[in-house]
């Protein structure tokens, strides 16, 4: 296949996967909360071609009551009871999360952010619910700053609960730090955590941000390592890849 039409390939991918989110929104679609919602293997037909809500309403007994997600959120389990990965959290996702998966820390990757409208809901939200919010500040296009790694090193090993991180959607940096908290918490070797975060079904594609895959392909799950060894790779990767920023 040439590169023209894989790169028309992916673009009517994602148009369609656009489309199919923009269709179920019309139909006030609201899916029921699974974490391990498979974006890829889901069938957009029947997706949105689901019960109509008056009918939902006299078919569906009272304690079968839906969560608030949509595939907007993109909320997703990486370890159930441990860890989830969505897009930037609404209010109403946050106590979802605390209610049904007792979230107890939310870690921000788009950094502290206290002027903008969505960090002040999200701060606002967290402190409602007794969550933790922790700020780390990652982009999606380079590694992350060897201050910002140890942070969010710190947060996932001294983690008091569940763990929701989340990015702005959830494709990029939210599949890199989710990868990393499966070789810092679970011990997964880089070969294991990378294809089950860094994958299509969140919306990550290598090609557009190599930076989260090299990151975890580096990455060696020990303080010392941040520390000591990190800086000289993230300084020598910079300067490698300057020219193609």
């Amino acid at each position: 296949m040439t590169r023209s039409r894989v790169r028309t390939t992916v673009l009517l991918l994602s148009s369609g996967l656009v489309a199919w989110a923009g269709a179920c929104a019309d139909a006030a679609l609201t899916l029921r909360a699974q974490p391990a919602f498979d974006l890829a293997a889901a069938d957009p037909a029947e997706a949105c071609a689901a019960t109509p809500v008056e009918h939902a309403a006299a078919s569906q007994p009272a304690l079968a009551e839906p969560g608030p997600l949509t595939l907007l959120d993109n909320f997703h389990a990486i370890a159930e009871g441990r860890a989830y990965r969505s897009a930037q959290v609404r209010p109403e996702t946050l106590e979802y999360a605390a209610r049904t998966h007792g979230v107890r820390v939310v870690v921000n990757l788009r950094g502290e952010n206290p002027d903008e409208s969505w960090y002040q809901r999200e701060r606002a939200a967290c402190d409602a619910l007794g969550i933790q919010m922790i700020d780390v500040r990652f982009g999606s296009s380079e590694l992350p700053a060897p201050e910002e790694l140890l942070r969010l090193y710190d947060a996932f090993v001294a983690a008091d609960g569940p763990v929701l991180m989340h990015c702005h959607s959830g494709a990029d940096r939210s599949s890199m730090a989710a990868a990393l908290w499966r070789m810092i918490v679970l011990e997964e070797e880089a070969t294991t955590a990378a294809p089950r975060e860094l994958s299509l079904r969140y919306g990550y594609f290598r090609r557009r941000r190599p930076a989260m895959a090299d990151m975890v392909q580096m990455f060696v799950p020990d303080r010392g390592w941040i520390v000591n060894e990190y800086p000289r790779l993230y300084n020598e990767y910079n300067e490698g890849h300057r020219d193609r920023r």
